[in-house]
């Protein structure tokens, strides 16, 4: 209870500490006493309140370039920097603010990913990755305290192979997998898992020998043994043999008794001449003589004698496209003879006619590829293998066969032919490289289309759109029952059933971009067009 003679005084204020009148220093707030005698005897009551100042340590750390505090500037440093700065704080008190600086560097995070065919980042939803490689996205900081971030991609993309699994080589026929082969052909086996999820082929040439019969014939003056037959009639002896690759090979041997054996030549002369005994003078004249051969027979030779007063002295002279000879430039392919001069003999003939056998090469027509220009992509119905052939007259040395497609192959390479295995639709050049001797290096080019073999793209009764697609693809005919995808190597990747429908709709976003067959089949038959998926 306070009695009615205090008195109570406003409350004092002060920071850290406060001087009493009577020089006492306080640090603490608490209620000071003391006795008052105006007018009359009191006591007075004076609370005084100490409010403390605060000492409070900042620590930031910024990825930026620079940093404000309290209209301060630091600029990036390697070093931690510091600065203070006095501030009043909520009880009015002077409070020291000390800033501990440091810089740091950008954020940064590795997305280590493996996929087939393709690939979509979620950090660059935007584009779609085709092939292995490096990529990067910057994402700024969103506020004063955020850092910088890099996000790296270290994307290993496979895709679908062919793998070359060799040759094989066998007799009349071959079974593989069921289905029997009479003639070459490229086979394929299981399907292999890669590490990127991709499917790999190994694909086998095939090679097919079939048996075959070979003919010769044999005449002599009198019998033989050949290959443990006695033969000592006319007729044909047969004998199998077996070749280097374990087939059979029948050779017949048509076997016949000649008595005499006749042969005749022509041969020119400048002046009479003795032959075996006989005096060759007239010109026009068949002289005879008879010979033994080793086998016992008789040979009859005839020599039939032209007497030429005058002898051609030629000289060959082969060229490329031209040639110039005393000012004239002969530029017509084939053989030119030019004379040149006629001079006295001194072999017995009256005359010398000196000339040139003029050789024109026309580099345009040598090397001539030939070829089918219209192929089809190999499947389940066709190999896809190709033969295309060369003209090799004239050249030099070996023939460089490339393709300008990078999805076919070329499987056999010679110098007279080479052989071609198209995978893809669309086209290539074909292109040969060879050396002559008159012209030079020369290239020839073959163009080549390929599509589907049975594809009918003019049917109208049937569309499809849109063409090409990201996924959805609509199908429009009379009657549709049943709706095929098949990818080029003639495997089925979509099947659906329908009950005489007049649109159907498919979605293909989950095949990988490529040109697939499309197969409907309608009340009204079967139609085959081709839809390209890409992405």
């Amino acid at each position: 209870m306070v009695d009615a003679s205090d008195e109570w005084l406003e409350t004092i204020t002060a920071c850290d500490s406060y001087t009493l009148p009577s020089g006492e220093v306080i640090s603490e707030s608490q209620t000071v006493d003391y006795e008052s005698f105006d007018p009359c005897f009191h006591l007075v009551h004076q609370p005084i309140v100490i409010n403390h100042s605060d000492f409070v340590v900042e620590s930031i750390t910024s990825c930026h370039e620079s940093y404000e505090w309290h209209g301060m500037t630091f600029n990036h440093s390697n070093q931690t920097q510091y600065a203070t700065v006095t501030l009043t704080n909520e009880a009015g008190c002077d409070s020291i603010v000390e800033l501990h600086l440091d810089f740091g560097d950008y954020a940064t995070y590795t997305h280590n990913r493996t996929a087939c065919g393709s690939y979509v980042w979620e950090m660059n939803p935007g584009h779609v990755y085709y092939e292995t490689q490096r990529d990067s996205v910057f994402v700024p900081a969103i506020s004063q305290d955020d850092c910088d971030t890099w996000y790296y991609l270290d994307l290993t993309l496979g895709h679908d192979t062919l793998v070359d699994g060799g040759s094989m080589t066998e007799c009349s026929g071959y079974e593989w997998h069921g289905v029997a082969y009479y003639e070459d052909a490229v086979v394929y086996d299981t399907l292999l898992t890669a590490v990127t999820r991709c499917d790999s082929i190994i694909a086998y040439q095939l090679h097919i020998i079939a048996p075959y019969e070979t003919d010769t014939t044999v005449v002599s003056c009198q019998p033989i043994w050949w290959q443990g037959n006695f033969c000592e009639e006319e007729g044909d002896y047969q004998h199998v043999f077996q070749s280097v690759q374990g087939c059979d090979s029948l050779v017949v041997m048509h076997f016949s008794l000649a008595d005499q054996l006749v042969r005749e030549f022509d041969t020119l002369a400048c002046e009479p001449f003795v032959w075996y005994g006989n005096q060759c003078t007239n010109s026009g004249t068949t002289y005879e003589h008879l010979f033994q051969t080793a086998q016992g027979c008789d040979s009859l030779v005839r020599m039939h004698v032209t007497f030429n007063e005058m002898q051609v002295l030629t000289d060959t002279i082969r060229a490329c496209d031209y040639f110039e000879i005393g000012g004239v430039v002969y530029d017509e392919p084939g053989i030119t003879f030019i004379e040149l001069d006629t001079l006295y003999s001194q072999s017995g003939c009256d005359s010398i006619v000196q000339r040139v056998m003029l050789e024109i090469k026309d580099s345009e027509t040598m090397g001539a590829i030939s070829g089918s220009a219209m192929v089809y992509v190999a499947s389940s119905l066709v190999s896809g293998i190709y033969r295309y052939e060369i003209d090799t007259t004239g050249m030099l040395g070996a023939v460089t066969w490339t393709l300008t497609n990078p999805d076919w192959q070329i499987v056999e390479a010679a110098n007279d032919h080479c052989r071609i295995y198209v995978g893809t639709p669309g086209f290539s050049q074909l292109k040969a490289s060879f050396s002559v001797e008159e012209c030079g290096e020369i290239e020839r080019v073959f163009e080549i289309n390929a599509g589907f073999y049975g594809m009918d793209e003019h049917q109208m009764d049937v569309k499809l759109f849109p063409n090409p697609t990201k996924g959805t693809l609509t199908v429009e005919s009379e009657g549709i029952e049943v709706v095929r995808v098949l990818n080029m190597m003639g495997q089925v990747v979509e099947h659906r059933e329908y009950g005489k429908t007049d649109h159907a709709e498919l979605n293909l976003s989950t095949l990988a971009p490529s040109v697939y067959v499309v197969e409907v089949k309608t009340v009204n038959g079967l139609s085959k067009k081709s839809v390209v998926v890409c992405k």
